[in-house]
């Protein structure tokens, strides 16, 4: 229950820092493309920072047992969302559910986890939320885009420099290199931005939304579908299996893989859809939703897998 607690307090700062963007964007202070530009920054500089730093730390077996178990619970939960986008979201004449889809498997696990994950399992558990990130930047990049009617994009995944971070991590870690300290000072500096900066971007996205916008029952039912009816039945995949016992650490990467997959929906539903031209403000009003209802939602979660996973 203090895991919980913990995650309460940190998703409250989140949605605190979310209205920040929402002030700067009345004010004036910034706008969407400033908004786009800090996106670029934080998906290519400021991520990658997170990546490295949450990797690099000193050898050891079952560190590299939990990234496996990490690994295979991400890739679980995004075909729990996978399946469930297919089986809940249902095609029909003048409607595409691309975006809600979209919504529904990708949860923004990348900028709202890390610092949940830390504040609440402690920095080992960072080093696994790494192998969850590259499972969610691959599916992103090939379900996600193909969702989206984009095409799988194999060329864009090997360049992503999240994935070239996490590489380069990982042969740091595993050869043991050692990085000077003002080297990795930096780098630590600059991936503690990334959880400020989603969030006020995400606030600067949601700042055109009016009330009305929001009336529609439907993204609420997706909203429902993305941050409680998923994270439910992976808990229920996760005791099934009993994979949290199989190891001294496996609850930690358990617990984790819970809070990365009870995330609200990804920012990059709005980026992708405005680029490919499908629905960017219905995205928004997803986007909008699930993360207001993440607000009580994370907690919950948190608080469920923390009595549940043993």
């Amino acid at each position: 229950m203090q895991s919980a607690m913990i995650v309460g307090g940190q998703v409250m700062v989140m949605g605190l820092l979310t209205l920040v963007g929402v002030y700067s964007r009345k004010m004036g202070y910034l706008n969407e493309s400033s908004a786009r530009g800090l996106s670029a920054f934080l998906l290519n500089v400021s991520l990658p920072g997170v990546m490295i730093s949450s990797i690099y730390r000193v050898k050891e077996d079952r560190l590299l047992i939990g990234f496996g178990l990490a690994f295979v619970l991400g890739v679980t939960f995004h075909l729990i969302g996978v399946v469930a986008a297919r089986l809940l979201v249902k095609k029909r004449e003048g409607y595409e559910p691309h975006a809600e889809r979209f919504a529904i498997v990708f949860a923004n696990a990348a900028y709202m986890a890390i610092p949940l994950i830390r504040a609440a399992l402690g920095e080992e558990a960072t080093f696994y939320a790494t192998a969850i990130i590259t499972v969610f930047l691959t599916f992103h990049w090939t379900y996600g885009i193909a969702e989206l009617g984009g095409g799988f994009n194999i060329a864009k995944l090997t360049k992503n420099p999240c994935i070239i971070s996490i590489v380069v991590g990982l042969l740091i870690f595993w050869f043991q290199i050692p990085l000077p300290t003002p080297i990795i000072d930096t780098v630590r500096l600059v991936g503690g931005l990334t959880t400020p900066l989603s969030m006020i971007i995400a606030g600067i996205f949601l700042s055109d939304l009016k009330l009305s916008d929001l009336c529609d029952l439907r993204i609420y039912r997706i909203a429902i579908i993305r941050n409680i009816i998923v994270p439910m039945v992976f808990i229920g995949v996760i005791l099934l299996t009993g994979c949290a016992g199989w190891f001294e650490s496996a609850r930690i990467v358990a617990i984790a893989s819970v809070y990365s997959c009870s995330c609200a929906s990804a920012v990059s539903v709005i980026l992708m859809s405005a680029a490919l031209g499908k629905e960017a403000l219905h995205a928004s009003k997803l986007v909008a939703v699930s993360t207001i209802m993440s607000l009580a939602t994370l907690p919950l979660m948190a608080a469920v897998a923390d009595m549940l996973i043993k």
